[in-house]
């Protein structure tokens, strides 16, 4: 087996782990222990609010996953990852390290710049939806 089919297998699994985390944190502890320790804590409108919160985020996080595989799992192999890797073939010739950094930092950049409308709703439109925030983005 070769190394890029090794690699992909990794990610593959990781991808794998990842979603049955998410799935599993989804679905909650509902068992009366756990709700016994964290009553101590929080009323039963929090636990409730939280809840929501987490359901509502589910399928955004989902799609993020998704499309973390795509972009750092996929497309180094697909004909769109080799055609970019020929393009800084041709600019960085000799400089291999030089290369793999501008062709992992390109992925990495894309991937940033397609998760930022993740972010913004994660990070600022649940916050404030539910009530967990009260910044400014002026802030």
């Amino acid at each position: 087996m070769n190394l890029k089919k090794i690699l992909f297998l990794l990610l593959l699994l990781q991808f794998a782990f990842s979603l049955s985390l998410k799935y599993f944190s989804f679905l909650g502890d509902q068992s009366t222990d756990a709700t016994e320790i964290v009553l101590k804590y929080f009323s039963l409108e929090d636990i409730k609010k939280g809840t929501d919160y987490g359901q509502r985020g589910f399928p955004v996080s989902i799609a993020s996953k998704v499309l973390d595989f795509l972009f750092i799992g996929i497309l180094p192999f697909t004909l769109l990852g080799f055609s970019w890797e020929a393009f800084l073939q041709t600019k960085w010739k000799a400089q291999y390290y030089l290369l793999v950094m501008g062709f992992i930092g390109s992925i990495f950049f894309l991937r940033f710049s397609i998760s930022l409308p993740f972010s913004y709703y994660f990070g600022f439109v649940l916050e404030h939806r539910f009530g967990f925030s009260n910044m400014l983005i002026t802030d």
